[in-house]
C-alpha cells in the first residue's frame, strides 16, 4: 500500500468515526415506512420507533421483517430502541410481541417506552406493563390530551400512584423492570416527522 492509499484510507476511517459516547438518533417514522438510511456508521444508536398513527393503528411496515432486517445489521451494535408516545402504541399487543421477540433474539439491545400519565390507567394495563419487556418506561406527568369539559372536574390518579401500583404488581411478578422515570410536564416529547431520518451526534434522545 503506498503513501497516498495510506492517507485515504486514513481520512476515510477518521470520516466515521464519532467521539466515545456520542450515538447516532434514527427515528422511523409511521409514514416514512420504516425506512432506515445506509450510511448509518457502526456504534451506539439510539432507534426510536413511531409504531402507531394519530388513530393509534400500528404502521404496516412494523412486522417481524421489519426487526429481522434491522437485527441482521446491528444484532452486535449497542442500540437501544425508544418506543415513541404515538396513541396506544406503549401497551399495543403488537408492540408488546415484538419487544418479546427482541427480548429473546438481542438481549443486549435496550428498550425504553415513552408514554403520557394517562396511558396507563387500568389494572389490565399495569399488568402488562409490569410483565412487559421494556428495560424503562418514561413517563411525562401530564395527560395526552385535555379531557372533556364534563371529565374536568373528575379526579385522575397522580403519576405517584401509578407508579406505586406498578411497582406492587412487579413485586408480586419478583420482576424489577421496567424502570419507571417520572420526566415533567414541560419536558420535550418526540413528535411526528414526515419521513425516516437519520440524526448523526444528536445530544437529546
Amino acid at each position: 500500500m503506498d503513501q497516498e492509499t495510506r492517507t485515504e484510507v486514513r481520512e476515510a476511517m477518521q470520516r466515521l468515526r464519532r467521539p466515545p459516547g456520542d450515538p447516532v438518533h434514527i427515528r422511523a417514522t409511521v409514514d416514512g415506512g420504516g425506512e432506515i438510511g445506509e450510511d448509518v456508521a457502526s456504534g451506539p444508536i439510539e432507534l426510536t420507533v413511531e409504531v402507531t398513527d394519530a388513530d393509534g393503528e400500528p404502521a404496516v411496515w412494523f412486522d417481524d421483517q421489519w426487526w429481522t432486517t434491522l437485527i441482521e445489521r446491528w444484532a452486535d451494535e449497542p442500540l437501544t430502541v425508544h418506543i415513541a408516545p404515538t396513541p396506544t402504541a406503549l401497551l399495543h399487543p403488537l408492540t408488546l410481541y415484538q419487544l418479546e421477540m427482541l427480548r429473546r433474539v438481542v438481549p443486549g439491545w435496550r428498550i425504553v417506552g415513552h408514554a403520557y400519565a394517562d396511558d396507563v390507567t387500568s389494572d389490565d394495563d399495569v399488568q402488562l406493563l409490569a410483565a412487559s419487556a421494556y428495560d424503562q418506561v418514561r413517563f411525562l406527568d401530564s395527560p395526552r390530551s385535555d379531557p372533556p369539559q364534563s371529565d374536568r372536574c373528575r379526579s385522575r390518579s397522580s403519576i405517584e400512584e401509578l407508579f406505586g401500583r406498578i411497582r406492587r404488581e412487579q413485586a408480586r411478578l419478583g420482576v424489577s423492570r421496567p424502570t419507571l422515570v417520572r420526566l415533567p410536564s414541560t419536558a420535550p416529547t418526540p413528535s411526528p416527522t414526515p419521513t425516516a431520518r437519520v440524526q448523526s451526534r444528536a445530544t437529546t434522545t
